[in-house]
């Protein structure tokens, strides 16, 4: 494990960026924590991924508290079971390229992410009625591809969600709740397949008070940046982190 302070600071930062953009947007936690971790190489993929699911659900349910009454039971319930099986399959897949080739694994994470930041590029616009369950289904079953493989829900539910003719503290909170379901189903299924080790368990632990820290200051000091805003920093810290990993896998040595 990397102990120098430059190496724990950067892990520090990127976390508490993803924590606020999720805080604030409702997603983002994955996408972020993944993309700019990866990219600098501070832990390989199947401990990074279990990391995020860890801390992504520490965020999720400070964030969570006294909202639950906000959620959309019928739009969790039908992403969720819809996100199980593929799930399972997306791990199954890391946990079987990350012995195998890490840099194939890494390929398409950072096409993962690029795809991703395309679909956040789109500003979705409400229908007249909620969207019917085949079509949640199939987003949360290609969310949870995703999600199973690199801990990144976000894009495809967000973008249905937003889509829904409901007010915006339900979507948020709904999405929450989302993710927050899907890491426990995710860190459950790991700890079957892959026993995680003392020493991650113990990275894990130090890094939950500094998520639980990030997410109230989140909720209570929100910072004066719009919608559009958010979306762009998102969008572009999403983008350089994909195209880095592209990059530092088909030329190794350009991006260390």
């Amino acid at each position: 494990m990397p102990t120098e302070i430059t190496t724990i600071a950067l892990l520090l930062f990127a976390l508490a960026l993803a924590t606020y953009l999720q805080t604030i947007t409702g997603f983002a936690f994955g996408l972020v924590a993944m993309g700019l971790i990866a990219a600098i190489n501070l832990y390989p993929l199947d401990k990074l991924t279990f990391i995020v699911s860890c801390l992504s659900m520490v965020n999720t349910s400070t964030a969570l508290r006294g909202q639950t009454h906000l959620i959309d039971r019928r739009l969790l319930i039908t992403t969720l079971l819809a996100c199980i099986p593929s799930t399972i399959t997306g791990l199954w897949l890391l946990l079987y390229l990350n012995d195998s080739d890490q840099s194939v694994l890494k390929l398409i994470l950072g096409a993962t992410l690029l795809i991703f930041a395309g679909l956040m590029t789109f500003k979705p616009k409400p229908l007249q009625k909620q969207s019917d369950t085949k079509l949640i289904g199939f987003t949360g079953f290609i969310a949870g591809f995703s999600g199973g493989m690199f801990s990144a829900y976000g894009p495809p539910i967000a973008l249905l969600f937003y889509r829904q003719p409901l007010p915006l503290k339900v979507l948020i909170t709904t999405l929450l709740a989302v993710f927050w379901s899907t890491s426990l189903i995710r860190i459950s299924t790991v700890m079957v397949m892959d026993t995680p080790t003392i020493d991650l368990i113990w990275l894990i632990a130090i890094c939950v008070p500094w998520i639980i820290l990030c997410t109230q200051i989140s909720k209570r000091l929100p910072l004066p940046f719009t919608d559009t805003n958010m979306r762009r920093m998102s969008f572009g810290i999403v983008i350089v982190a994909g195209v880095s990993l592209i990059i530092g896998n088909i030329y190794p040595g350009i991006i260390r």
